[in-house]
């Protein structure tokens, strides 16, 4: 949880910039294990799944 929690306060945009697609879905499913359950986090896994998308 500390992981995504630190993650959530970056600057998304600078947290993706030029990660490839394969790291940022690797980035993704840590970050979905550490806040299984959780709520609050849409606006990041929407963030994510969009990067996803769009290599």
């Amino acid at each position: 949880m500390e992981w995504a929690a630190r993650t959530y306060r970056w600057e998304l945009p600078h947290l993706l910039h030029g990660l490839p697609a394969a790291q940022v879905a690797l980035l993704f499913r840590q970050w979905k294990g550490a806040v299984a359950g959780s709520k609050g986090f849409t606006l990041l896994e929407e963030e994510l799944m969009e990067r996803l998308r769009h290599g």
